[in-house]
């Protein structure tokens, strides 16, 4: 995990950002037809009803997420013969690459902002599983006969996976409280790429390849976030009530697993039985010899199914994760024109963005036991790289000035009152640059 060798991997449920809530849910009341006995009162009397003023605004919690399970087991033999190398590969490549920089008006700065961390995890595992160990009959009994099936050529098994997934979700908005209760989901988006394989072939007694084995297991993973969320305020701006500004708390997952089942054992030296018998598979022949008849995995057997590939053996599978995410929000706080609420309680979330990358292969090799003419290479390789962008986002400059001036590039149609469609002579040629929120709509119905 992060480069470093864990006995426990973690798990993703314990650092979602916004993790699954059912469980506290409380129980269904049960249904009964008994009666139930309440107390109460009533009030009569004339009088403002009180509304609890609040605005809340979910910018960002976004979710993307790859997926990808194969399990190969094509192709299985008790014996597989090479007459040239045997070269094997297991790689797993992990980049998680974040900017999250964020900048948060001082006005807010007495309510409770939470400033999270964003949480990249790169984790990865090799696993090896050896053979159940066959129990050779006792027997002097060995196959008189055999079928041989020909592959003239390379034989290929090939899975070539590529999953991408991209979000922008850069949410601009300008908000008032006035009196009520007002909730905007401006992000909460899913994306989910998601594939299972489960492949299943064919099994001989014995594989005879004339060229080479080569046998890959890939995978790469890339997450890139882009989370500079800018919160500022205008129009002097200013609150007494409670509030929670949370603007980091995303998470970048990598998880692959690479599972070799069947070859931990080494590869062993080729007989003068197994290679005669290539050279005259290779030459169009009958094998004249029958010396690889004797080997003990095929003790009790009557007859054996075999299968001549004259090219090479080729096994791969590649899978290929990419999430990107642009979720840099902008949001800017105003009085209100008509009835300034300072006492409005805030809540606003731009980060809590979800990027997940899953992967798992789960590779059968084709001989339990394993002979090359040649020679046998084999090796593991792991890549895991976390990129931070560490400078402050536009610095150290004030954030309500930054949004005094984003606000004057939204334009005069969208800063002037909405008086509905009117003739073009009743139109007045200008209504000033100042944030009216009584009438006006900036946004379009961003604003309560």
């Amino acid at each position: 995990m992060n480069g470093v060798i864990v006995e426990e991997a973690p798990v993703l449920k314990d650092h979602l950002p916004d993790p699954d809530e059912a469980s506290d849910a409380p129980d269904e009341p049960e249904l009964s037809n008994d009666g139930v006995e309440v107390e109460g009162g009533i009030a009569y009397g004339e009088g403002a009803v009180a509304v609890d003023t609040s605005v809340e605004l979910e910018a960002g919690s976004n979710t993307l997420v790859n997926s990808v399970v194969i399990t190969s087991d094509w192709l299985q033999a008790e014996v597989l013969a090479v007459a040239g190398d045997h070269v094997e590969l297991n790689a797993i490549v992990q980049v998680n690459t974040h900017y999250d920089s964020d900048l948060v008006s001082s006005a807010l700065s007495g309510n409770n902002i939470e400033q999270h961390a964003t949480q990249a995890f790169n984790i990865a595992m090799f696993k090896h599983v050896e053979p159940a160990q066959t129990t050779h009959a006792d027997t002097a009994d060995f196959p008189k006969v055999w079928a041989i099936t020909e592959v003239k050529g390379d034989l290929m098994m090939v899975n070539w996976l590529q999953q991408f997934t991209f979000m922008s979700d850069q949410d601009t908005a300008i908000l008032a409280a006035s009196g009520s209760k007002l909730s905007i989901v401006g992000g909460d988006n899913t994306a989910a790429n998601q594939i299972s394989l489960l492949e299943l072939g064919y099994r001989f007694d014995l594989i005879f390849v004339g060229g080479s084995v080569f046998d890959a297991n890939i995978i790469q993973q890339t997450n890139i976030l882009l989370d500079n969320d800018l919160i500022g305020a205008v129009g002097g701006f200013h609150t007494s009530g409670a509030g929670s500004v949370s603007t980091g708390g995303n998470l970048l997952w990598n998880y692959a697993g690479i599972v070799e089942a069947g070859s931990a054992g080494p590869v062993n030296p080729m007989s003068d039985g197994y290679l005669s018998a290539l050279q005259d598979l290779s030459e169009g022949k009958k094998p004249s010899g029958d010396d690889f008849l004797h080997d003990p995995a095929f003790a009790g057997l009557n007859g054996l199914r075999v299968l001549y590939i004259s090219g090479d053996l080729i096994s791969l599978n590649y899978i290929q994760q990419t999430n990107i995410l642009g979720d840099s929000d902008q949001v800017t706080l105003a009085m209100n024109a008509l009835e300034a609420r300072p006492d409005a309680d805030w809540t606003i979330s731009t980060g809590s963005n979800a990027l997940l990358n899953y992967a798992g292969i789960v590779d059968v090799d084709t001989g339990k036991t394993i002979y090359a003419g040649g020679g046998a290479y084999s090796d593991e390789v792991l890549i895991q790289a976390e990129l931070v962008k560490n400078d402050p986002y536009l610095g150290s400059q004030n954030p309500d000035a930054l949004v005094s001036e984003a606000v004057v590039f939204l334009g005069d149609d969208m800063l002037t009152p909405d008086f509905g469609h009117q003739p073009q002579d009743q139109i007045s040629p200008s209504h000033g640059h100042g944030i009216d929120t009584a009438s006006a709509d900036p946004m379009h119905s961003m604003v309560a």
